[in-house]
């Protein structure tokens, strides 16, 4: 078809005027008013079909996908055979052969071999024409195939039929990851001898990242979520096929072991790659891994994804230097409603702007009971409630939240309201189980146990992995009818839903960017379960957010966080470099490290780098001519310098030579007649360093720590947590301990309610405040902060000991690795390196046979269930760690 014919098709009047009205009557199908929809008279939708069937012919994504759209609502709107055969047609010259699967009058999908047979004959010719497009678009799977779109068959060729880098941009929607994750586990087949490092950006995903790759790989692929270096010298480090899943941070450890030992991965894929632009600590944390990449993993395979990028070849080609294939698609293969709410003039309707390709088409009142214009100028989110139960009352749904007390205070407003309505909610099994475990692991007066009892959960990065783990399970098996969730969403979580509710443009206090909210409306549309996604956006008569972010793309040009500091002017990069280490240069902060550490490496390393990032001559002068005149007195060594990038050099520097004035034993622990004693303050006074017990060693290590550091200052300011070091202490012994949440959550509340005086332990509030505090303490300080600076310790302590001293004092050196995953205990440690929850390591590793310690996953593999509560063994199985059940 030629494209003067394509481009008549697409601006026909006829095409539009009927789309658009396809498009609102799907709304009014949603707000069950049927008598309401916009009438289409028969010729017009006919000739509008021959004018979608034009436009599907196109070669340019833009027209495939809006004949693809044409196609879905054709298919929802009507339900006669013909129609329904003519949608497929539109639909698979379109490219998107996922919604086949809704066909299921017109074909039969067989779910074990992938084969797709036709029920009905749509002619001859076009039974061959449909048969060709399915099989070009079949994907294997296992021993089966599935059926991808145009674009998932296309990723799926570069994977499989090059070993070239790519660099891939799709919506959520796009189905890349299932692409990625399935090529990963053919060639774990295909291979006798694969490794890949899988890197997220947060924690949250590494737990949903590995338990899909648990159900797919089983237990021929060792499967790893935090890197621990084997001490048992007779076993190997690995096995032939291994797949890391970890964080920039956990990379940093593997990249640590490669330099002294030989491994360097097949594969690396950097998921949510937009975080190199991050200007915080995460942006220039995933900088310098991405030159330690470069530098030391030169022959890896670099995979890197992310939404909206828009041009993700040039991005990989700044990170790494190296050229790739660019897989940049905008095509879904779910149609997403884009509604703004407005209050009308009306008291009992509410004004309904309807949004597609970034036109509004329609505006329509909708009647409901209640006056949206006063009540949302009174309480935004009580009226969010009231438009949820109104507009999300058959769906499963996202309410996106910019903080975690806006969460709670909505998921209460929503009990309330649920609650006055009388309605009996008849709970699954699987919520009353969940419901349980949060009694024994959080609490019975947790607020999350109200909002189960609803069938909805709230959800942010505070939540205990293990119970965090449960609600997307739930959600995603259409358990829950509705998640209300912080930026988590933004971050990458898969939580597909039906409808997403946003009543403010905002993460945090921050305004949301068009990248982030596109990012967020991803997540309406699960085509797994229906073909649309509704976006409902809450505004007041003054806002226009809703319309400035449905008019405009979230495509963006990533730059990652250095480049933009380079682009400063010169003289606040001076100013930055030449601030006294103990000011905060709070947006510069980190570049300011990050340029210091390259300066270490070597001063024509500095040079050479920023010349690459095209930096002027004499701004490059300037730059190394102020950071030499700063770290004249370094002597840390360069090997120990890049292992920490997230602290500044000069403090490093000034931690190695206090040790060596003070002397190793003074900052190691010591096993000794008292080391699990318990002592009084003055007690503790009067001993000294190596006769002290473990907390007494702790506390003085941790002090000398903060003299340097003053981590006390940054937990306060950065992580907005007030604790003394001595409660830190405290905290840090109970969690390696291997104390539950449940038991320093009931320890905080006792003290608080019965030594303090601060709280009432029966009042709900105060309880759910506490458990909040502990969580976050935990979340943010003992296993993030504490571990920075640790981890700086221990590699300075092994670089410095001896063989004899490492294995005397190897408690000193796993430190920071048993605070991060919050145990003392080396099989416990072992199961959560593996990707079991601690709060479940901690339960079952007395249950491992003293024999099978070392291959305790080998031996959870053959169980079919352990001595411990339902729940904990259905997650087991879930997980693919125990025998499942036979069907």
């Amino acid at each position: 078809m030629s494209n003067q014919t394509i481009e008549s098709a697409k601006n026909h009047p006829v095409f539009n005027q009927v789309l658009n009205a396809l498009i609102t009557n799907r709304f009014y199908s949603e707000l069950q008013i049927e008598k309401v929809k916009v009438k289409i008279e028969k010729d017009m939708l006919d000739k509008s079909i021959w004018l979608a069937s034009i436009i599907s012919t196109s070669i340019e994504e833009e027209d495939k996908y809006l004949s693809s759209v044409f196609g879905i609502v054709l298919f929802l709107e009507y339900d006669s055979q013909e129609y329904r055969k003519t949608a497929y047609i539109i639909l698979s010259r379109s490219g998107n052969l996922i919604a086949s699967r809704f066909f299921k009058e017109l074909m039969t999908f067989n779910s074990i071999t992938g084969n797709l047979l036709f029920n009905r004959s749509f002619g001859t010719i076009m039974d061959f024409e449909l048969g060709s497009k399915i099989a070009l678009n079949e994907i294997e799977s296992g021993n089966g195939k599935i059926l991808g779109s145009d674009y998932q068959k296309h990723l799926w060729n570069v994977l499989t039929k090059t070993s070239h880098n790519t660099a891939i941009s799709a919506p959520t929607s796009a189905g890349k990851s299932f692409i990625i994750q399935n090529y990963i586990r053919q060639t774990f087949l295909n291979k006798d001898s694969f490794y890949v490092v899988y890197i997220v950006p947060t924690r949250a995903l590494i737990s949903q990242v590995s338990e899909d790759f648990k159900k797919i790989l089983g237990n021929d692929v060792s499967i790893n979520t935090a890197f621990i270096e084997n001490e048992n010298e007779e076993k190997g480090q690995f096995t032939n096929k291994e797949i890391f899943i970890l964080t920039p941070e956990r990379t940093l450890k593997l990249m640590q072991y490669s330099y002294e030992n030989e491994f360097s991965p097949d594969l690396i894929f950097i998921d949510e790659v937009q975080n190199v632009e991050d200007d915080g600590n995460r942006g220039f944390l995933m900088e310098y891994l991405v030159n330690e990449i470069e530098t030391n993993w030169v022959k890896s395979r670099k995979v890197i994804a992310g939404p909206f990028l828009n041009n993700p070849d040039a991005l990989l080609k700044l990170m790494f230097k190296e050229v790739s294939e660019n897989l940049k698609t905008m095509f879904s293969p779910v149609f997403q409603l884009k509604i703004s709410l407005k209050p009308s003039e009306n008291s009992n309707s509410v004004l309904a702007k309807i949004f597609f390709r970034e036109n509004l088409i329609n505006t329509i009142e909708v009647p409901i009971d209640f006056d949206y214009g006063k009540d949302i100028l009174k309480n935004k989110l009580r009226t969010t409630v009231k438009i949820l139960l109104r507009f999300g009352d058959k769906s499963k749904n996202i309410i996106y939240l910019p903080k975690t007390n806006y969460v709670e205070d909505f998921s209460n407003y929503l009990t309330e309201a649920k609650n006055a309505n009388d309605k009996n909610y008849e709970l699954s099994n699987e919520i009353n189980e969940l419901i349980d475990l949060i009694k024994e692991e959080i609490h019975p007066s947790y607020y999350l146990i109200d909002t189960l009892k609803i069938k909805s959960a709230f959800h942010h990065g505070k939540l205990p992995e293990i119970i965090r783990g449960e609600l997307e399970f739930l959600f995603a098996n259409g358990f829950l009818d509705n998640i209300i969730c912080t930026s988590t969403l933004v971050e990458g979580v898969n939580l597909p839903a039906e409808k997403v509710f946003i009543p403010y443009p905002k993460k945090d206090t921050e305004n949301l960017s068009k990248f982030e909210f596109g990012n967020i409306v991803g997540r309406a549309g699960r085509i797994r379960d229906a073909l649309t996604g509704t976006i409902i956006c809450l505004e007041k008569a003054d806002e226009e957010w809703a319309e400035d972010f449905f008019q405009s793309e979230p495509d963006k040009e990533i730059l990652p966080a250095i480049n933009k500091i380079l682009q400063f002017p010169i003289d606040d990069i001076v100013n930055a470099l030449n601030q006294p280490i103990d000011k905060s240069r709070k947006k510069i902060e980190f570049a300011v490290i990050f340029l210091k550490l390259k300066f270490l490496e070597g001063d024509q390393v500095l040079i050479d780098y920023l010349k690459n990032k095209e930096v002027k001559n004499e701004d490059i002068q300037t730059i190394t001519k102020n950071i030499s005149s700063r770290l004249t007195g370094i002597e840390l060594p360069k090997e120990l310098l890049k292992l920490n990038p997230s602290i500044d050099p000069e403090l490093q520097n000034e931690l190695y030579l206090r040790i060596k004035n003070e002397g190793i034993e003074n900052w190691v622990f010591h096993k000794n007649d008292n080391f699990n004693a318990r002592w009084t303050k003055e007690i503790l006074s009067k001993k000294s360093h190596v006769d002290s017990n473990f907390y007494g060693q702790l506390r003085n290590i941790l002090f000398k720590l903060d003299e340097i550091f003053d981590f006390n200052k940054e937990t306060f300011f950065k992580h907005r947590v007030s604790r003394s070091l001595s409660q830190m202490v405290l905290y840090a012994i109970l969690w390696l301990d291997n104390k539950s949440f449940k038991d320093l959550i009931n320890r905080e509340i006792n003290f608080n309610s019965d030594v303090r005086g601060i709280i009432d332990k029966e009042n709900k509030e105060d309880i759910n405040k506490t458990i909040n505090e502990v969580i976050k303490v935990y979340s943010s300080i003992i296993s993030y902060v504490l571990v920075k600076y640790t981890k700086l310790l221990s590699d300075i302590l092994k670089h410095m000991l001896n063989e004899e001293e490492l294995e005397k004092h190897k408690n000193s050196i796993s430190l920071p690795t048993m605070l991060e995953l919050g145990t003392s205990n080396t099989l416990v440690l072992l199961l959560i390196s593996k990707g079991i929850s601690r709060s479940i390591a901690i339960k079952i590793y007395k249950l491992i046979p003293e024999e099978e310690v070392e291959n305790p996953i080998n031996w959870l593999s053959k169980q079919k269930e352990l001595n411990i509560k339902n729940i904990y063994n259905k997650y087991l199985k879930r997980k693919g760690f125990l025998l499942k059940d036979e069907e």
